[in-house]
């Protein structure tokens, strides 16, 4: 089969959004827009680059792609294709003509699998073939047939010279081989001893200069292989799970992709290279423990990571906000403020989601939040059916407290008791005076609301403590009928205790008309408000 004759810059863009859609697929359940919106691109992306006949033929070596003619495909977003075929032990990828939209998915959804199941199971090709794959093929190390091989040359008699090391030494260099499999560039694989040893081994990762020549460099091209030299670093490193090292790469992309100083296409480059060192959840946990446990420098550098991650954090702050841990929690609420805008679409999303526990958690994060576009997708979950799910949402809208969601409250008011009766309640931590107006109304005898419904009205009208209100609530103080004097007592102390928190000489003249006649219980509370409010020192709480 002829090669495509694509050449890097051909190569480089069909990568790329193969990265995008695999970066997309990693962080987005599988029915969210945006992850639509990336596999649809990408695909139409592959469908207008790749050539009809001919095939695309890649080589893996040292974590890059190379052509079959030796030039590399270099760009941000390639290098994490290539990394991700290479923990997957394959080294040579084909794409054959007629590759389907399909086919195209199926490579995406193999490369979302973690790389040990995916050996267990065979392999990466044996995964697409099981999906139907006919037009990709790959080349992959066959490490159970290698290890064969050693132990094969380990078992040789070996010739009697002083340089011949023990059996059990040789056993060791197998073995200590065998280790370094799992780390080795793919190149060397093409050339190998027939000793079955590797002949050279990958440099310990040294960043600090690397990272010092990152923070001095002003030109676009010098920068972008700078980090190109420090991805590869950061790949061996996930390797050894040296997170500690990898995070201050992190730090320096996070502080190059907002430096204002810095051209606009450094900051870009910046902001993608941020996305691709923290894309495993062991890089976002050890950045958000960080910004748990430890204070000062380390929780505003760990906060501004995630949120130059934007979008791409939120599933895992979400997990946050659930943990249990409260330290977690405050973090997590307090990243996804900060991200605004990138975050709000995603939490929206959650209040579709058909589960109970994301759903309360969406409306409890949008109250948090105070963003007032979540007023109108609040306001549908206030006719929830469900209880909790209807007082969780009360409790955001009043928070937010824009006029549009103190309307909401005041117009559930008009619905069932036990809607009505969570709308009353929240309403009184808006401070508004339309809620004042329609909480005064309910406390009419003709307003048709139960007794459950009014008394929280009432706590909300003191809470509230506007001064307009009293003579609401002097009425229902006033209301003791003679044959249901006993039924209105619990509301008349409640309206008592509403005034006396409202405060100032009208609710003590209020209140001083029924501190010595009437009803005992509500006597003792008008007294008990007269006192504190004549104290040295108010205490309306």
């Amino acid at each position: 089969m002829a090669e495509s004759g694509l050449r890097p810059e051909g190569v480089a863009p069909l990568l790329l959004e193969l990265a995008r859609a695999h970066r997309a697929r990693k962080f987005y359940p599988a029915e969210h827009p945006a992850l639509k919106d990336a596999l649809e691109r990408t695909t139409q992306v592959w469908h207008d680059g790749l050539p009809a006949d001919g095939e695309l033929h890649l080589e893996i070596k040292k974590g890059h792609f190379v052509l079959p003619d030796g030039s590399a495909v270099r760009g941000p977003g390639v290098d994490d294709v290539a990394g991700e075929l290479r923990m997957r032990r394959v080294r040579r990828l084909r794409v054959h003509p007629g590759l389907s939209s399909q086919e195209l998915l199926a490579l995406i959804e193999a490369l979302s699998v973690h790389p040990d199941d995916q050996v267990n199971a065979g392999g990466f090709e044996q995964g697409l073939i099981r999906a139907g794959v006919q037009h990709i093929t790959t080349s992959e190390v066959d490490f159970k047939e290698h290890f064969a091989h050693v132990s094969e040359c380990a078992s040789e008699e070996p010739e009697e010279n002083d340089d011949t090391p023990p059996g059990d030494a040789l056993a060791d260099t197998s073995q200590s081989v065998m280790d370094q499999l799992f780390i080795q560039g793919e190149g060397q694989f093409d050339s190998m001893p027939e000793t079955g040893l590797f002949t050279e081994t990958e440099e310990e990762p040294d960043l600090e200069p690397k990272l010092a020549e990152l923070e001095m460099s002003e030109s676009y091209s010098v920068y972008r292989d700078i980090a190109d030299r420090i991805r590869h670093d950061v790949t061996s490193l996930s390797w050894a799970k040296r997170w500690d090292e990898i995070y201050e790469v992190a730090v320096a992309y996070a502080r190059h992709a907002t430096d204002t100083h810095r051209e606009d296409n450094i900051q870009r480059e910046a902001a993608e290279r941020l996305h691709d060192t923290m894309s495993g959840r062991d890089m976002l946990g050890y950045t958000m423990e960080l910004g748990c446990s430890t204070s000062g420098l380390r929780v505003v550098q760990a906060t501004q990571i995630l949120t130059q991650l934007g979008r791409a954090a939120v599933p895992f702050l979400l997990e946050q906000h659930d943990s249990g841990d409260p330290s977690a929690q405050r973090q997590a609420n307090s990243i996804l403020i900060a991200m605004g805008d990138n975050a709000f679409p995603m939490i929206v999303d959650e209040l579709a989601s058909n589960d109970y526990h994301r759903e309360r958690r969406a409306i409890r994060l949008l109250g948090v939040m105070q963003n007032p576009r979540g007023v109108e997708f609040l306001l549908d979950k206030l006719q929830d059916a469900d209880p909790e799910i209807c007082e969780e949402t009360a409790k955001a809208l009043a928070r937010i407290g824009t006029d549009r969601a103190v309307h909401g409250l005041v117009n559930a008011l008009e619905q069932g008791s036990k809607a009505a009766e969570i709308a009353a309640a929240c309403l009184g931590e808006t401070r508004n005076g339309v809620a004042v107006r329609a909480l005064s109304q309910m406390l009419d005898q003709k307003s048709g609301h139960n007794n459950d419904v009014r008394r929280e009205a009432l706590r909300s009208l003191g809470r509230i403590g506007n001064p307009t209100a009293l003579v609401a609530l002097q009425k229902v103080l006033d209301y003791a009928p003679f044959w249901r004097r006993g039924h209105y007592r619990n509301l008349r102390i409640v309206a008592a205790q509403a005034i006396g928190r409202i405060g100032g000489p009208e609710a003590v003249m209020v209140l001083s008309r029924y501190a010595n006649r009437g009803d005992r219980a509500v006597r003792k509370a008008c007294q008990e408000w007269i006192n504190r409010l004549a104290g040295p020192e108010e205490d309306h709480s």
